[in-house]
């Protein structure tokens, strides 16, 4: 190889072991665990009944606003 090859590879090396590190990771965290899904799953399980708490104390509300005299 000659002098000029060894340059280039030498400079550009650095950045595609980054990049090779990079898709490592993300791959990584692409594939969600079964313990990820099941968090996700009761976070929404948890945000729904929040939601569903929410307009009940809503609606309780405007029914003891109406029977204000």
């Amino acid at each position: 190889m000659s002098a000029a090859a060894i340059q280039v590879i030498s400079q550009w090396l650095p950045f595609f072991i980054l990049m090779a590190v990079w898709m490592l990771f993300m791959s990584r965290f692409r594939r969600a665990s079964t313990f990820q899904k099941d968090c996700l799953a009761e976070m929404k399980a948890q945000t729904a009944t929040s939601a569903e708490i929410a307009r009940n104390i809503e609606r309780i509300v405007a029914a003891l606003e109406q029977r204000k005299p």
